[in-house]
């Protein structure tokens, strides 16, 4: 897996729809930002949103919010 090597240019043909990533802002950790630039990175056609005071589990506790930004 370490020698697999997965460019931008491969990521842009490889996916061409509009992807959402909707965060939950109730912790704000170091690793939620690299992984967010990962997936901006391999993505660039992301949209990202968040929703305040939502834990990891957002589609389940912020059920409401998710469906409203989808």
């Amino acid at each position: 897996m370490k020698s697999w090597i997965f460019t931008k240019k491969q990521a842009k043909y490889l996916v061409n729809v509009p992807v959402l990533h909707i965060r939950g802002m109730q912790k704000n950790r170091t690793i939620s930002e690299e992984r967010e630039k990962l997936l901006l990175y391999w993505l660039p056609q992301t949209v990202t949103s968040s929703i305040s005071d939502a834990p990891h589990m957002l589609q389940i506790t912020n059920t409401k919010e998710v469906v409203q930004l989808i």
